[in-house]
C-alpha cells in the first residue's frame, strides 16, 4: 500500500481524539482530551481555531443545519455553540459511576453512537466492564446499547449500513454486529480481529484505539503504543497493511478531503516520558495520509440529525 504521510497541524496536543471531517467547510475537527480543547483545523493552510472547555472532551461532531456541535463533557453530551462558546447539557449517562464518555460517531441515520469507560485514576489501571455503549436519537433520547465495556473505542459502519464495528480496547478485539439503521439496534456480536492472536507481530503494550472504514469495507485501526494504523479485512480477519506514524501513541483516524480519499490521523503525548517526547517531536500532531497507487476512499463523516427542539427527558431506555 504505497502512501505518503505528512504533518498537517502546527501544534502538538496531549491526547488527540475524535477526528471528524466537516465537508461543509473543509475542516477537520478534533479534541485534546486531557486539556479539554476542541480544534477546527484547515489542513491545507494549517490555520486552526480552538475552544477550551471546562472538562475532558472526547468527541466533537457538527449538528446538521446548524453552527453548533455535539461535544462530550465527562459523562454528559452537550451542545456547543462555536461562536459564543456556550454549552448546553443534553443528557448524562452512567449515573453514579466513575466513568467518562470516550469515543463517539454518527451512524448512517444521523444518531450519535458513543461509549464510556472507567476513569484512568492510575496510569494504565481500569476497572473492567464499568463502561457501556449508548446512542442518542435526534430528539435527544438516550438508549443503552451494550453494557459491560471497559474502554469504548473505534466505531464504524459499512456503506450499506447493515454492519457495525466496535472496539473494546482492553478486550483487544474488533467486534462486528448486525445493524438495524431504522432503530439503531445492534445484535449478533462476533469477533473479526483479535489482537491477542497476533502477539508475535505486536508489542505487549499495543492496544486498538480509534477506527474508520473505507468504501470497500476495509477497516483502519489506530494502535496506541504501536505507532501505526492497521488496515484489516474484517471478512477474513486478515491484517492487510500498516501505516507507520511518527507517534508511538497513535489514537484515531478518519477519512476526509474533497472526495474522502485522505486519511487523517490523530496522536498523543499523554503518558510519555521526557525522553520519549524528545525522541518523538511530532507526537501529538495531526497527520494526513494520501494513497499513491490505490483508489482508496472512505465513508463520509455525517452530522448529527437534530430535530428542531431536543426533548427534556434524559431517561435512558433499554
Amino acid at each position: 500500500m504505497a502512501h505518503k504521510l505528512e504533518i498537517v497541524s502546527s501544534y502538538n496536543v496531549e491526547l488527540g481524539e475524535g477526528p471528524h471531517w466537516d465537508e461543509r467547510n473543509s475542516r477537520l475537527y478534533h479534541v485534546d482530551l486531557i486539556r479539554g480543547d476542541c480544534y477546527s483545523l484547515d489542513p491545507v493552510t494549517k490555520q486552526h481555531d480552538k475552544i477550551h472547555l471546562p472538562e475532558a472532551a472526547t468527541l466533537i461532531v457538527p449538528i446538521e443545519d446548524s453552527e453548533d456541535f455535539l461535544v462530550s463533557q465527562n459523562r454528559s453530551i452537550c451542545q456547543l455553540n462555536w461562536a459564543t462558546k456556550s454549552l448546553k447539557p443534553l443528557g448524562d449517562v452512567d449515573d453514579g459511576k466513575d466513568t467518562r464518555i470516550n469515543d463517539g460517531k454518527i451512524d448512517p441515520a444521523g444518531r450519535l453512537y458513543y461509549g464510556t469507560m472507567n476513569w484512568e485514576r492510575k496510569p494504565g489501571v481500569f476497572e473492567p466492564g464499568l463502561g457501556s455503549l449508548y446512542s442518542m436519537d435526534s430528539d435527544g433520547s438516550i438508549k443503552l446499547r451494550e453494557p459491560g465495556i471497559t474502554i469504548s473505542n473505534g466505531l464504524a459502519w459499512t456503506e450499506d449500513a447493515k454492519k457495525f464495528f466496535f472496539i473494546d480496547s482492553l478486550a483487544y478485539q474488533v467486534w462486528i454486529y448486525d445493524y438495524d439503521m431504522a432503530t439503531g439496534a445492534i445484535t449478533n456480536r462476533k469477533t473479526v480481529f483479535d489482537f491477542k492472536k497476533h502477539q508475535d507481530k505486536l508489542g505487549a503494550r499495543e492496544i486498538p484505539d480509534g477506527m474508520t472504514i473505507d468504501l470497500s469495507g476495509k477497516i483502519y485501526v489506530a494502535v496506541f503504543h504501536g505507532n501505526k494504523v492497521m488496515k484489516i479485512d474484517p471478512e477474513t480477519g486478515t491484517w492487510l497493511d500498516t501505516i507507520v506514524t511518527p507517534a508511538m501513541r497513535t489514537t484515531s483516524a478518519t477519512f476526509g478531503g474533497p472526495d474522502f480519499s485522505t486519511l487523517y490521523i490523530t496522536s498523543a503525548t499523554f503518558g510519555a516520558s521526557p525522553e520519549e517526547i524528545k525522541a518523538e517531536p511530532d507526537a501529538g500532531k495531526v497527520f494526513k495520509v494520501t494513497f499513491e497507487k490505490e483508489n482508496v476512499k472512505g465513508s463520509r463523516n455525517l452530522p448529527f440529525a437534530c430535530k428542531n427542539q431536543f426533548n427534556n427527558s434524559n431517561e435512558i431506555r433499554k
